[in-house]
């Protein structure tokens, strides 16, 4: 799963690097008519928002907590679709809803599958963080 999170986090740093730095390109990538004056301030925003998302990924990557992966992949299948769906009612740009909310529950599958098979993960072996520090030895 770490190579996993670390290649999501790359996803999510370039392409909110492409739509905060170069908002217009947004109607290519989301497949959706290209961007009003005012909707394109409101993607650059968008854009920090998932250059953001893709820093914590690239760190949680960097840590490989199964606390912190089972947090990420709840949060992804059970908020993001509706948060997305709603936004979409409420007069968001469908595309963009629809292609965040099905890339990133697919991405949150994919890391589970990893995650799941990964045996550290699925023998209960994990002590804490108390198990991971060496012991000093007096």
């Amino acid at each position: 799963q770490k190579s996993t999170s670390a290649l999501e986090g790359v996803l999510y740093f370039v392409l909110g690097m492409q739509t905060w730095l170069v908002p217009e390109t947004a109607h290519y990538t989301f497949l959706m008519p290209p961007l009003e004056p005012a909707e394109a301030q409101i993607a650059r925003l968008g854009g920090m928002g998932m250059m953001v998302v893709g820093y914590f990924y690239m760190q949680m990557a960097r840590t490989n907590s199964p606390f912190v992966v089972a947090a990420s992949i709840f949060n992804r299948l059970l908020l993001v679709p509706p948060m997305f769906a709603v936004a979409g009612m409420l007069g968001a740009r469908w595309q963009v809803c629809l292609a965040i909310a099905l890339l990133d529950t697919a991405l949150a599958l994919l890391t589970f599958h990893r995650w799941q098979a990964d045996p550290a993960n699925g023998s209960g072996t994990h002590q804490g963080y108390e198990a991971d520090v060496p012991k000093r030895e007096n």
